[in-house]
């Protein structure tokens, strides 16, 4: 092949390996990049709007933090929001004062334990909780007390979820520090503390571990997942009466109780994904039709 042959043979191979809209210095009509541009705006939109949802969904739940319940018992007079109920009790005998709300006695009704319970329901469940509970007892000295003062923590369905507290369930022995999470529970054994004295009590869950921590030392943990719905207080005695020993109700007190928590009512992430996902459908109909 002749040499000015050959070099249009090479000329036109190059030119059909670039096209026409391949080659340097074409140029775009201005129509089409516009139109381009505009396209790749508008997916780059598509695709953060189920991003800035699910981040907004997260960040509302994290801050859907109150405090539904917070007593000082500093006002002279029981907070009417304490719902009062009985077992085998018909009356007792309490003060508030200073900030201390103080039961000396309960009349009772039959044997084994009877209580008085202080409760407070929810307007809205709780995830996430923490409940700080402060507390004191005494029985004067006497080891013939059978005494409890709890905190307790219940779901919607009137399922436990956890209760912690002093717990002295043996007469002639001083008492224990009590926990129990769901079917598991924890005492430390009759006169492994005092028959006096005070504490603070706290049960914390996050997501479904629920922690019981007794004066900053951890005490018992499980698992238990169901929505707080209600939280009481418990004053109980023990009535007892065999071979001429008789038991006795001493002092109970709590200085403090407040729970703080998360509302479940916040949109989940999921519900947040599938809101994304149904503006996203609208908006990408809207681009179809314009670019119709």
């Amino acid at each position: 092949m002749p040499a000015d042959a050959e070099l249009g043979s090479r000329r036109r191979s190059c030119g059909a390996m670039l096209s026409p809209d391949n080659r340097i210095g074409h140029e775009e009509p201005a129509g089409r990049v516009n139109k381009e541009g505009e396209l790749g705006v508008n997916k780059r939109l598509l695709a953060g709007f189920p991003c800035g949802f699910i981040m907004f969904g997260m960040i509302s739940l994290a801050e859907a933090t109150e405090i539904p319940i917070h007593d000082h018992f500093d006002d002279a007079q029981l907070d009417p929001a304490w719902a009062i109920s009985f077992s085998q009790v018909t009356s007792w005998s309490y003060t508030e004062s200073g900030t201390v709300l103080s039961v000396t006695d309960m009349a009772s009704t039959g044997t084994g334990w009877t209580s008085v319970n202080l409760s407070r329901h929810l307007a809205a469940p709780l995830s996430d909780f923490n409940i700080d509970f402060q507390f004191s007892w005494d029985s004067g000295g006497d080891t013939r007390s059978m005494q409890n003062v709890l905190v307790q923590a219940y779901a919607q369905d009137g399922t436990k979820i956890a209760e912690a507290g002093y717990s002295d369930g043996w007469i002639g022995s001083g008492g224990a520090r009590y926990g129990m999470i769901g079917q598991s529970l924890i005492d430390t054994g009759p006169d492994s503390i005092a028959s006096f004295g005070s504490a603070s009590v706290t049960i914390n869950r996050i997501v479904d571990v629920v922690d019981i921590i007794w004066d900053g030392a951890s005490l018992i943990s499980g698992l238990e997942n169901k929505l707080l719905g209600r939280v009481d207080m418990v004053f109980s005695h023990y009535v007892y009466n065999e071979s001429g020993i008789t038991s006795f109700f001493g002092t109970e007190a709590v200085d403090f109780i407040q729970l703080e928590g998360q509302h479940s009512t916040v949109p989940e992430p999921t519900t947040m994904l599938l809101l994304s996902m149904g503006i996203a459908g609208l908006v990408s109909g809207k681009l179809k039709k314009k670019r119709m």
